[in-house]
């Protein structure tokens, strides 16, 4: 057998074996995502961001990331087309979600957001001014 065909079939080897690893991945549960937002909301919030006022430059990046980091969770947000879901978060000087409350829309898109809200992962705020302005946003999401 060719140093070619060897390659190949390693590899495909490697692709089938990382492939069963990744089927035994376990995803947290949306009870389980919400308990450990819970937990958050009850625990003291200790984490201490750089002093100063939030420029404009800063505010429009944290705003684009922010919605972008939910986006990132809707893969399929195309199916909800026309529909709308604002909701409200709570969030840690740590960027951690500490509290969602749907604002109104669609019960089947909110459902998806509520969902893909619990499971993203927040940019971290650049200075205590922009956890100021962000520590409480109203998102709307509009596929």
């Amino acid at each position: 057998m060719s140093k070619f065909g060897i390659a190949l079939m390693t590899a495909a080897a490697i692709s089938l074996l990382s492939g069963c690893q990744a089927a035994k991945e376990k995803h947290p549960t949306q009870e389980e995502l919400i308990r450990q937002m819970q937990q958050r909301a009850a625990a003291p919030d200790t984490h201490t961001l750089p002093p100063g006022k939030a420029t404009q430059d800063q505010l429009m990046r944290y705003a684009f990331t922010l919605r972008e980091a939910v986006m990132v969770q809707l893969p399929n947000s195309a199916r909800y087309q026309g529909k709308i879901c604002s909701v409200r978060l709570s969030l840690n000087r740590s960027a951690k979600l500490t509290g969602l409350q749907q604002e109104g829309g669609d019960p089947a898109f909110c459902a998806v957001v509520t969902d893909a809200v619990l499971r993203t992962t927040f940019p971290p705020f650049a200075s205590e001014g922009v956890y100021q302005i962000f520590n409480h946003p109203l998102l709307d999401f509009k596929p």
